[in-house]
């Protein structure tokens, strides 16, 4: 192969190589799949995968957990027991749509006696009865209740949410040593139209302790507006009643508000 061949094959490879250089500068970002929020890798912005930066769902480092203040059962007649788990969040801007619980009852022994599974909300800035009614032990007396979550997944409030509050008047507990029925009036001070309020009832004993509870909902609360709730027992409150503490909320990812 003489000089000049040689000189036409390099200047060839060349513009070969000029080519290839150009085209990959075109065609690459075509193929390069950009950072989502739910490719499971951590990219772009993001503090870890798929949270944090300009995603919605937030990395547990960019939040307080959730705090279980206390969990108890209360018998309603023979071998079936309400529980009740009292959850704060102390996120101002955070919430969890979907939160996947377990109740758990145990004996004097520590052996188990029965578990409830179920799903509920956390709002921001909330604090929360979880409420599971009806729970069959049989023949056998759970001394202690035990509350644990599961999957919880964190995510950004929309701000409206905070326009959202209640206010809670005229409690009223009436037939203690028989049927207890409590009512009360849920206000929407507000301006927003809520609908599916959910409502939590305790009753504590004189030593603060909780000794009973009931869950009602409200289906519609337009603005500036009040209706009445009522919650009722089958069996009767044996203890003297110190407080009487009644929640309202609703749930910040449904869009109704």
């Amino acid at each position: 192969m003489n000089w000049s061949v040689r000189r036409k094959l390099f200047y060839l490879v060349l513009v070969v190589l000029f080519a290839v250089a150009v085209s990959s500068y075109f065609l690459i970002p075509l193929f390069k799949e950009n950072p989502t929020c739910f490719d499971g890798k951590q990219n772009g912005e993001e503090l870890g995968v798929d949270c944090g930066g300009a995603c919605t769902n937030l990395c547990l480092s960019q939040v307080r957990p959730l705090s279980i203040l206390w969990q108890r059962s209360f018998q309603v007649t023979t071998g079936i027991y309400d529980t009740l788990g009292y959850v704060e969040n102390q996120n101002s801007n955070a919430g969890i749509p979907v939160l996947l619980y377990r109740f758990k009852l145990y004996d004097e022994k520590n052996i188990l006696v029965a578990e409830r599974d179920g799903k509920t909300f956390m709002g921001p800035n909330q604090s929360w009865a979880i409420f599971e009614s009806g729970i069959k032990t049989g023949e056998r007396i759970p001394k202690r209740a035990f509350l644990e979550f599961a999957d919880i997944q964190w995510v950004k409030i929309d701000p409206s949410f905070e326009k959202v509050s209640f206010s809670v008047t005229n409690k009223n507990l009436s037939s203690t040593s028989t049927t207890p029925r409590l009512s009360t009036t849920i206000s929407n001070d507000s301006l927003i139209d809520l609908k599916n309020v959910e409502v939590v009832a305790i009753i504590h004993g004189e030593d603060d302790n909780a000794i009973a509870s009931s869950k009602t909902t409200i289906d519609s609360l337009p603005k500036r507006s009040s209706k009445d709730a009522f919650f009722t027992w089958l069996s009767p409150i044996h203890e003297n009643v110190g407080r009487i503490e009644v929640i309202p909320r609703v749930n910040p990812f449904s869009g109704q508000y």
